[in-house]
């Protein structure tokens, strides 16, 4: 596969798109969710999701490169993120990791194919997030003036 973009990211979004299209079972994190157990194998992945959606955040690598409370004081301060959206990036990515390493998920593509989803679910949410912030920014701006 060729990617027409210079970040590692959209290979792997585009990739999944492309390859990956079979259900997800997460039969290893019956455990840990419960819900899982009685749930149709099609539902399995947004259980998933809502679960990993509900984390609270965590001050990692996205929060402290990429918004402005984790770059306050650095030479270049960034805000890429909300800190909201970036803690709870952070919170995803280090549970999937979590998972990852304790071979809760061993199944690759399985894992890519989450990643997307929730991927996909958050920008939305950020996206609209931090433009209803901008909007009402711009509004309070211009009415003190």
């Amino acid at each position: 596969m060729i990617a027409n973009d210079i970040q590692y990211y959209s290979f792997v979004l585009n990739k999944q798109y492309i390859e990956n299209h079979r259900p997800l079972k997460f039969k290893k994190l019956e455990e840990i969710l419960p819900q899982l157990k009685d749930a149709p194998i099609e539902n399995r992945k947004t259980a998933v999701c809502e679960f990993l959606s509900n984390l609270k955040g965590a001050k990692g690598f996205i929060y402290k490169n990429y918004c402005a409370g984790g770059t306050k004081g650095k030479e270049h301060e960034r805000q890429y993120f909300s800190d909201d959206n970036g803690k709870k990036c952070d919170a995803i990515r280090i549970k999937i990791e979590e998972w990852k390493n304790n071979k809760l998920i061993n199944d690759y593509n399985g894992l890519k194919k989450l990643d997307t989803d929730l991927a996909k679910n958050r920008w939305k949410d950020m996206i609209k997030y931090d433009q209803e912030n901008a909007s009402r920014k711009s509004a309070s701006c211009v009415s003190r003036h």
